[in-house]
């Protein structure tokens, strides 16, 4: 049949699709829990290193309090791609947040893929 036409929603849907599986790939190699980085073609040849504790970042907010607000990232989740974040603030308090609503407000470090191949974690 070919590809869907673009902004239906079949084509929205392929793409977020494959948004979530790049996603996904790049969450395997911030964790070196890959042993063969050759399945990583479609990605950019740098990948960013996960956020630490004490970043400073800006993180979206959804709900009562919508929108974009700075804080500080208190805990890493890597098993839930989450990020606690304590915003500046007041009466914002402390929430979890999806790794992908969390931008980092220091210069990132990124990393060759193929250095990630060769630092391998156990699963």
């Amino acid at each position: 049949m070919g590809k869907p036409r673009r902004c239906s929603s079949a084509f929205f849907e392929e793409e977020r699709s494959a948004l979530k599986q790049k996603q996904q790939k790049k969450r395997l190699l911030q964790q070196r829990k890959v042993a063969d980085v050759s399945q990583f073609k479609d990605l950019p040849d740098e990948i960013p290193l996960p956020l630490v504790i004490g970043t400073k970042v800006t993180a979206r907010l959804c709900g009562v309090h919508d929108g974009l607000f700075t804080g500080q990232i208190d805990a890493v989740d890597t098993l839930n791609a989450t990020y606690r974040v304590t915003f500046d603030r007041a009466g914002l308090g402390t929430h979890t947040i999806p790794d992908y609503e969390v931008l980092s407000n220091e210069p990132h470090e990124t990393m060759p893929i193929a250095a990630f191949g060769q630092k391998q974690r156990p699963p």
